[in-house]
């Protein structure tokens, strides 16, 4: 966390949101990658969903971008974080990429993006930002428990 602090750290509110909508788009395209790699109809079909959901941050980040302030619908789920984002190394996928390898690739990109704009929150003073960020904080948590549960459900139980 203390890296990203650093980097987002006095960066300009108008920089924030273009560093956090590049994140976004990286987000995008890791998806849409394991999309192409994955073949489980219920891995696709939330590999999907997830895509779609990185979609709508990048247009709510656009949207604040331009205005200032968004309308934030929507509350994300509480669901309990089992942790497993600290415990996880790091993985590339590629073609060869087995499901695990895919999870937790995933589950690392999403606890990126929760520390991402939980340092975003701490450099940024404009309370229009912070609520936006604030909800982006919930909402990447909640992807990341979902891929969490998963590789627990999944991954861990079968092994």
């Amino acid at each position: 966390m203390e890296r990203i602090s650093q980097i987002v750290s006095g960066m300009p509110l108008a920089e924030l949101y273009a560093f956090a909508i590049e994140r976004e788009i990286e987000a995008q395209l890791f998806y849409k990658d394991a999309l192409d790699i994955v073949r489980d109809p219920g891995a696709r079909t939330m590999l999907g969903d997830l895509h779609k959901q990185e979609i709508m941050h990048e247009k709510l980040l656009r949207q604040a971008q331009a205005r200032g302030k968004v309308a934030i619908i929507g509350k994300p789920r509480g669901l309990t974080d089992l942790g497993l984002a600290d415990l996880l190394p790091a993985v590339e996928i590629g073609p060869q990429s087995t499901p695990q390898e895919i999870l937790m690739a995933a589950i690392k990109k999403e606890a990126f993006a929760v520390e991402m704009y939980n340092a975003a929150i701490a450099a940024t003073a404009d309370a229009n930002a912070v609520e936006l960020f604030t909800h982006l904080v919930k909402e990447e948590t909640n992807h990341k428990v979902i891929l969490e549960n998963l590789y627990d459900d999944n991954i861990l139980t079968n092994n």
